[in-house]
């Protein structure tokens, strides 16, 4: 009977953990992320890098890096690699590695842009026992607890699947969007049992407002939904020789998230930025919010007319 309820614990465990993705403010930073199609969107070679680290003042803290590099081969071949390292609660360790490709047509006289994508690749979970506590390993009277269980795990503390993404993105003058679906073929992810890793949807849009060649402004919007996990991103970005800020609020369908602060700087082919998520729910800022860095390099592109659309200002 302990047996059962141990795996029955594991498998609640692993479907509260990873039944939602992990997520960047600075979405547009990390745009193969956020949708496999902007791969090639620069036309020459980019290297995108994120570092994030969530709530940091608790013990269960969630870090996430997340590095790509993508090029536009010809006129109409994007292509792409994308890793991405995450941690939870210093428990539940994942590594992940795609290849894409976003092929671009251009259509009314090369003026709209429609590019669909695929991204393929390799997930790895490593579920870190030690950091568990059983059942078993409390002393009922005293309440203090043992160093190991009495029975042996019953769990593989490591899983290997493949995962599978599609995406699309159109274009048009100042305008970007694009819908996104992750994990289509629901892959199994459980440790102690099957756990489907559920699709996560995601649409979004933006926005540049060229005011002056010195001055652009970038509204944007963004919505994810993963089984019962939704997101709601509004945002508005501001660039004035080369110094951007911005500002952003992050909700779900019912409850507010945070209030995201941003700022950095884009030119010479770099763009680096740093925003701070300051919690406003019932968690309060007592987990002492959220802070992401990116920084990202286009070699060598100067003002090349083979590209997939506008050169994004946000974060």
């Amino acid at each position: 009977m302990r047996q059962l309820l141990i795996c029955f614990f594991l498998l609640g465990i692993c479907s509260v953990v990873s039944a939602q993705d992990p997520h960047f403010s600075q979405y547009f930073s990390n745009p193969i992320y956020l949708n496999p199609a902007f791969a090639g969107y620069n036309g020459c070679p980019t290297i995108h890098t994120s570092y994030r680290n969530q709530w940091p003042n608790i013990s269960g803290n969630f870090q996430t890096a997340n590095v790509s590099y993508d090029m536009l081969l010809g006129k109409m071949h994007g292509i792409g690699i994308n890793y991405q390292f995450d941690i939870a609660a210093e428990t539940l360790q994942s590594h992940e590695l795609f290849l894409v490709y976003a092929p671009v047509f251009r259509v009314f006289n090369k003026q709209l842009a429609i590019s669909p994508a695929l991204q393929f690749g390799w997930v790895y979970r490593r579920l870190n026992l030690d950091n568990l506590t059983f059942g078993d390993m409390i002393d009922p009277r005293y309440g203090t607890g043992y160093n190991h269980p009495s029975e042996p795990y019953l769990v593989n503390n490591e899983r290997h699947f493949f995962d599978l993404t599609t995406g699309l993105l159109i274009t048009w003058k100042g305008l970007v969007a694009g819908f996104a679906a992750h994990h289509v073929t629901q892959p199994d992810e459980g440790f102690a049992g099957f756990s489907k890793l559920p699709v996560k949807l995601t649409a979004h849009l933006n926005y540049q407002i060229s005011i002056n060649e010195k001055f652009k402004i970038s509204p944007a919007f963004i919505i994810q939904n993963q089984e019962d996990f939704n997101s709601i991103l509004p945002s508005i970005s501001f660039k004035a020789y080369g110094v951007r800020i911005g500002t952003a609020f992050r909700s779900s369908f019912t409850n507010p998230d945070a209030v995201i602060f941003m700022v950095g700087y884009q030119g010479h082919g770099v763009k680096v930025g740093y925003n701070y998520d300051l919690t406003v729910s019932f968690l309060t800022n007592n987990t002492g919010g959220s802070h992401e860095v990116g920084l990202s390099y286009v070699f060598g592109c100067g003002k090349s007319e083979n590209k997939k659309g506008v050169r994004l200002i946000n974060f």
